[in-house]
């Protein structure tokens, strides 16, 4: 039998290929990664067949399982004991959700430590297709996975030295994860995912190309709260930066009489360093200037060794203002700004 199958959630407009244009782009199917010879299920998806066993799937995802009923009700067997749906998904999407559902295809791999790791294109797929067909555990996992650099509370690495469980291919991929929040309805990853976008500019409106050739793209809405919130941020930026440099020049006020000339020279050139390496863009991340007055101290060090801590504490409290104010700068919505801060500790 064979049914061409929708998951029951809605997609979300911001992609560039439909569902359509994966079927016109269609050859004849190869086998993909997954095939057991004995599985009484064939996946098409594009031009890529899978093999697996339709009660595992069934299991695990209500409309799989759904879909498999309407199929079984309505048609007899296609070949022997062997059932055929066809999806619009990418074989390489489908591929991602199949290695998780199946137990000795972990989704991620193991490094020497144990940990899992996971690539970006991974958990866009799982996030994206475990939504779809309400597999809600492996949702669950990618997402927390994505949390781990995106979520907005105090455990972010950003802001403490926190493992990372995958690698940002680059700052554009923070189209993807706003893409997946508004999905998932996941608000804790939106403050620093448009930071994140903020840090590319204009680029942000190329969209982000995913593993399997489309391209996904801010929403409208969104799109003007990128814009908007851009703006905002570099005048926060600005800001602080103006504050920080003030305070740097003042920080002689630590050092010992006998060598204050010296270690204003030191603060000086901190000063001018500082600025410089600012330049006129968005920083990586909101504690760029906690790692560069790190460098520039080492340079140029002062006599007391208390002006270091200064220094740093002063950046990392800087560093943690704007982080607090990023759901604001960004306009996100009062609710999803109650959210956020409950989230806090």
């Amino acid at each position: 039998m064979s049914l061409a199958a929708e998951g029951k959630r809605s997609r979300t407009p911001e992609t560039s290929d439909s569902a359509a244009e994966f079927a016109k782009k269609k050859k004849t199917p190869c086998r993909g990664e997954v095939w057991f010879d004995d599985g009484n299920l064939i996946i098409t998806t594009g031009d890529t067949m899978f093999k697996l066993y339709k009660g595992l799937l069934a299991a695990q995802s209500p409309v799989f399982a759904g879909m498999f009923a309407v199929a079984d009700s309505n048609s007899g067997p296609l070949s022997g004991d062997t059932s055929q749906v066809e999806l619009h998904d990418s074989p390489e999407d489908m591929t991602h959700l199949l290695r998780a559902l199946l137990p000795r295809m972990n989704v991620s791999k193991q490094e020497n430590s144990g940990k899992k790791t996971y690539t970006f294109a991974q958990l866009s797929a799982l996030v994206r297709l475990a939504h779809k067909y309400e597999i809600d555990d492996i949702q669950n996992e990618a997402l927390s996975v994505l949390k781990t650099q995106f979520a907005y509370d105090l455990k972010n690495p950003w802001l403490c030295d926190g493992e990372k469980a995958f690698n940002m291919p680059n700052p554009a991929c923070a189209i993807e994860v706003i893409h997946l929040a508004r999905l998932t309805d996941t608000p804790a990853l939106l403050p620093f995912a448009f930071y994140m976008c903020a840090t590319i500019g204009g680029k942000t409106a190329e969209g982000w190309r995913r593993e399997d050739g489309t391209t996904v793209y801010l929403s409208q809405e969104d799109l003007k709260r990128f814009i908007d919130g851009s703006m905002r941020l570099a005048r926060k930026a600005d800001e602080l930066v103006s504050s920080i440099a003030d305070i740097i020049l003042g920080a002689g006020a630590r050092c010992a009489p006998t060598c204050r000339d010296q270690c204003h020279t030191s603060l000086t050139a901190i000063h001018q360093g500082f600025l410089a390496a600012r330049g006129d863009e968005i920083p990586d991340t909101p504690f760029f200037w906690l790692d560069t007055i790190t460098d520039l101290y080492k340079q140029h060090p002062c006599c007391a060794p208390s002006t270091a801590s200064f220094l740093s504490g002063t950046m990392v409290r800087c560093g943690v203002s704007l982080w607090f104010t990023l759901p604001g700068i960004f306009g996100l919505p009062a609710d999803e700004m109650n959210r956020l801060l409950a989230m806090l500790p």
